[in-house]
């Protein structure tokens, strides 16, 4: 049930952006202006750069993370190849996504 309410959160949920983005430049009465904005900025320059450097670290951290996972699934591919390789007499086990060391699925 958590993972249906969250895909419809995830589906749902960035419509709220456009929605408060506008909203703070519309009604200016409710909320301080945009601190960040095309034209300049507003903040102050001791806040502004540990914000872009918090910005800049995310960028990177995820762009690791996303070259780590796509390496993981790209080695756990290219092992069921090598594994037929190493050893012929298997190759008439049915390979899946994950390779599991099953005795009893190989056929005497």
């Amino acid at each position: 049930f958590s993972a249906d309410v969250a895909s419809i959160s995830i589906c749902i949920g960035p419509i709220n952006i456009p929605i408060i983005k506008f909203s703070v430049n519309r009604w200016n009465t409710l909320h301080q202006p945009s601190s960040i904005s095309q034209f300049g900025t507003s903040i102050h320059i001791s806040m502004l750069i540990p914000i872009l450097l918090i910005l800049i670290s995310f960028l990177c951290l995820s762009g690791i993370f996303f070259i780590l996972e796509t390496r993981q699934i790209i080695l756990s591919f290219s092992s069921f190849s090598v594994e037929s390789q190493i050893n012929p007499q298997n190759n008439n086990r049915k390979q899946v996504f994950f390779y599991t060391n099953n005795e009893s699925s190989k056929s005497t």
